[in-house]
């Protein structure tokens, strides 16, 4: 995501104010600048002198701003939840529930909105100032399943799972503040307003034109990625070291996902996995190292159940249905998969492009099912790729926001997955 629309001038400011009133605004932004390099890099790794360069100060004038990197991002933090819980009251005061949910999204996602940093990784702050950050998202989680249940109650909404539908809808604002990052779409003004058009569709009238998800012939799922994935042989040394990889990588993906990358630690995920951290450098010589392996494990995972939607022969909306279907259930079930979140450009050059390469093959592969689906007429006409990766960034809200019981987690993906589809709207 480009930051040139803070160039160095923009930072210093125009017309002439009073010195309190430059202050401010050369604070405010440093903070946007700042949270644009947080979603980039993740908060462990933003460069501050690249941030005060990029603000055209020098690295010590940055100072007379910010304490150090923590307090930096706490401020971004704490302006991306200012503007999201602003977003709720203003929307609070429509009449009619969609009116009200589309309305927070709109306002999320304005002008002041797209410049900030996506909300996680609050765990990079330790538990005292985490907390507090977290509360209030939950404040927000909170406000919209209750929004969610006010238009059950009035008929205006379908019966659904008032909770998920309203993480859906906060996962999917979330996403995009680090869409452009992953290459989901251009960071261009008339193309964020499609995406603004396209999440509101996603969130009131979902992804199926005319059809009820709960007619859809379901795959049976729970077996499409093999168990060689995670088979481990005593007599094989390779299988074994190959079961060791996949058990750091299934712990520490689901560290990952709950708690953000730059949150989490080696020395935190040997302590669950009960083992030394050099058993974990052993098997990957850095974080970035392991960082790369969880990604590059679960697109492979994608990719298997791609094909396995692909081959099943479904036509138009069943293809979606069962990668929607296969897409939630490897974020909150046995599989474990990451979810796209900030950071990526702190990858290692190799890893990064590597990464992104398979990003964009599975996105390609995964919008055909989509435009499969407009096609025949059973999926509402919008961008194909947008409403595709809108999707995906709404299920990876989930892993670290609903309980982590994986036994309920195939009944949890067809919720989500009928929710996406179906959307808030209670259809004739």
């Amino acid at each position: 995501m480009a930051t040139a629309a803070f160039a160095p001038e923009n930072c210093a400011g125009g017309s002439p104010r009073q010195p309190k009133q430059r202050w401010s605004d050369r604070r405010q932004r440093i903070i946007e600048v700042a949270s644009l390099h947080i979603n980039r890099f993740g908060p462990a790794d933003i460069d501050l002198r690249r941030i005060a360069s990029d603000c055209g100060l020098s690295r010590s004038t940055l100072y007379h701003y910010v304490k150090d990197r923590s307090d930096l991002v706490e401020d971004c933090l704490d302006k991306a939840l200012g503007h999201i819980e602003w977003a709720a009251q203003q929307a609070r005061q429509n009449a009619s529930a969609a009116n009200t949910i589309e309305d927070f999204v709109r306002r999320s996602l304005d002008k002041s909105g797209r410049y900030t940093c996506a909300l996680s990784d609050f765990g990079f702050l330790g538990p005292e100032r985490s907390q507090p950050l977290s509360q209030r998202a939950n404040a927000v989680r909170d406000s919209l399943r209750d929004i969610v249940e006010s238009g059950i109650a009035s008929g205006e909404f379908a019966a659904c799972n008032p909770q998920i539908a309203a993480d859906l809808v906060l996962g999917a604002i979330n996403w995009t503040k680090v869409a452009a990052i992953w290459g989901s779409f251009a960071d261009a003004e008339s193309v964020w307003q499609i995406a603004i058009d396209a999440l509101v569709g996603l969130a009131l009238r979902g992804i199926a034109a005319g059809i009820s998800p709960r007619g859809l012939e379901e795959a049976p799922i729970a077996g499409v990625v093999p168990d060689s994935m995670f088979w481990k042989s005593a007599f094989d040394a390779e299988a074994r070291a190959r079961a060791r990889r996949e058990e750091i990588c299934r712990v520490a993906t689901t560290m990952f996902n709950e708690r953000g990358i730059s949150a989490t630690t080696v020395e935190d995920i040997a302590k669950i996995l009960g083992v030394t951290i050099g058993a974990i450098y052993h098997a990957y010589p850095g974080k970035p190292d392991l960082v790369h392996a969880c990604y590059a494990r679960s697109y492979d995972i994608y990719s298997t159940f791609i094909e396995f939607v692909e081959a099943r022969g479904f036509s138009g909306i069943g293809q979606v249905y069962n990668l929607l279907l296969c897409h939630a259930y490897s974020q909150i079930g046995p599989w474990t998969t990451m979810r796209g979140q900030s950071g990526v450009e702190g990858l290692r050059v190799h890893g990064k492009n590597d990464i992104m390469s398979r990003h964009r093959d599975v996105v390609a592969r995964s919008a055909q099912f989509y435009e499969n689906a407009m096609a025949d007429g059973t999926a509402h006409g919008v961008d194909a790729l947008l409403l595709s990766s809108a999707a995906a960034g709404a299920i990876s809200w989930l892993p670290s926001h609903q309980p982590n019981d994986r036994s309920d987690a195939l009944a949890k993906s067809r919720i989500v997955a009928r929710q996406l589809l179906q959307g808030l709207l209670q259809r004739d």
